[in-house]
């Protein structure tokens, strides 16, 4: 269990990823999976099958639910909806949404029809709303190992990888914990067509801390990732994203 830090920011969701990539030797038979998984049919399916892909698409919990085949990679997204009027609109909480998402993937785990798997990844995007840059830069200095000017300084990105061994069980496994963090910046205005073109006209700016994470199982893990070992290793990867989000970047 991850203690929260008393200078841990408040992160809101706004996308959550599961990418598996299968072995070659899987069979992948995806024609039930959105149904088995969510419940119900998707809202919309999109086929390709000169390229190889297929998707589907529809509404889940309080976001946007998407499945994306192609021939050596598999991905289920969760995301916000969309809102003009909103530029940092979230899901909710880390802990919650992502328990949620978890719950889900695992029951695609438990078809029969599930791959076995050549890596795993969890992704997040997540965001906290602030009122100026520097008030961001002033989160992120507790959080980072850097001395950050929050007056003097912009463009602030930061990115790293913090590998660390896995313990879901199998021997060998390293798993990649890969964060990037910046201060993002919004502005909503106003269109106003003319006879030269169209005029922007800025309304408001925002300010939120961003955070985007992708854990990953190492390239160098030679063995396939068995379906049973599956729940497993992405309960990891959530829980690697989580401390963090909550801790921040820590070895």
């Amino acid at each position: 269990m991850v203690t929260t830090s008393e200078n841990a920011i408040p992160w809101t969701v706004a996308a959550l990823r599961l990418t598996l990539f299968p072995a070659p030797s899987a069979a992948i038979d995806a024609s039930s999976w959105w149904t088995d998984v969510v419940g119900e049919d998707p809202e919309s399916e999109v086929s390709n099958p000169r390229a190889g892909h297929r998707s589907y698409d529809g509404s889940w919990s309080d976001g946007r639910l998407a499945l994306s085949m192609k021939a050596d990679r598999i991905d289920w997204r969760l995301s916000v909806r969309e809102d003009p009027h909103d530029l940092f609109a979230g899901l909710g909480p880390l802990d919650s949404v992502g328990n949620k998402f978890r719950e889900l993937m695992n029951r695609w785990f438990a078809l029969p029809s599930c791959p076995t798997a050549l890596r795993v990844a969890f992704g997040a995007i997540l965001h906290h709303p602030v009122l100026t840059r520097e008030a961001g830069y002033r989160l992120f200095s507790n959080l980072l190992p850097l001395k950050i000017d929050p007056v003097g300084s912009t463009d602030l990105l930061y990115q790293i990888n913090r590998p660390r061994a896995s313990n879901a069980g199998l021997a060998g496994l390293r798993v990649n914990r890969l964060a990037k963090w910046v201060v993002a910046i919004g502005t909503l205005a106003t269109l106003v067509p003319e006879l030269t073109g169209v005029k922007s006209t800025p309304l408001t700016t925002k300010f939120a801390c961003n955070l985007e994470l992708d854990m990953n199982t190492s390239p160098d893990f030679q063995e396939v990732i068995a379906r049973d070992s599956l729940p497993a290793v992405f309960e990891e990867l959530v829980r690697f994203g989580g401390e963090i989000a909550q801790l921040g970047d820590t070895p």
